[in-house]
């Protein structure tokens, strides 16, 4: 028995998003800011705490609609327009990502596409 799909919420309007295949690994990152200020006769400098930055998750997500002769757009379409900016609250969606154990609410900061397999018409 494998893990579930990767799924994607948009908190706004309950609408899910499943990745087609579950990504290889992800990363989770956190860094603190530090602002740092040269001392004239200290051989470093002073070190302040500035403050905290978000955590942010990194993943892959692999589509394939080559056998089913469908374009892919269709599929990948689905993640850009969980960028798009509500006019409303002038704000994009609040996510919650979960995959097994990982539940991770976000909102989407960037996406990247590659498309490596084509049909004899482009």
């Amino acid at each position: 028995m494998g893990l579930d799909r990767v799924q994607i919420l948009n908190e706004q309007t309950g609408s899910k998003v499943f990745a087609m295949f579950n990504p290889e690994e992800y990363s989770l990152n956190k860094d603190n800011n530090y602002a740092s200020q040269a001392i004239p006769g200290l051989t470093s400098p002073l070190l302040q705490f500035v403050h905290g930055n978000l955590q942010t998750l990194d993943m892959e997500l692999f589509f394939d609609t080559f056998s089913a002769q469908a374009d892919v757009r269709s599929e990948t379409g689905q993640i850009f327009g969980l960028l798009a900016i509500d006019s409303n609250l002038h704000t994009p969606p609040v996510l919650r990502v979960t995959w097994g154990t990982l539940d991770f609410r976000c909102v989407l900061a960037k996406v990247s596409q590659k498309f490596i397999r084509f049909y004899s018409d482009g």
